[in-house]
């Protein structure tokens, strides 16, 4: 059973701060990961506290994922990153009447 800290820190890697580090265009380091979308050797989508990230480039792979603490690796050519809003999701709590209505 994790203690009180370990709680604590395993939460804010979820769903708090998102940083990304790159070394040498080739490896990304990442925080704040909620979800890997999709992936191919060209482009890796993933859900982060900031938005869908979107990564691009040669020869790309997840090389660790560990969601429970909110924590990527990528490896690869990097050539670009962006990030997009969601579209298309339900807010939280926003029901199905309001999206067609309101």
């Amino acid at each position: 059973m994790l203690d009180l800290e370990e709680q604590k820190a395993s939460a804010e890697g979820m769903a708090g701060e998102h940083t990304l580090a790159m070394t040498r265009c080739s490896e990304l380091s990442l925080t704040g990961v909620r979800e890997v979308r999709s992936f191919d050797e060209n482009e890796v989508k993933m859900d982060t506290s900031c938005g869908i990230l979107l990564i691009r480039g040669e020869g790309l792979h997840v090389k660790s994922l560990v969601l429970e603490k909110g924590e990527a690796r990528v490896e690869g050519k990097v050539e670009s990153l962006q990030y997009q809003e969601e579209k298309g999701f339900v807010k939280k709590g926003e029901s199905v009447f309001s999206r067609l209505f309101g």
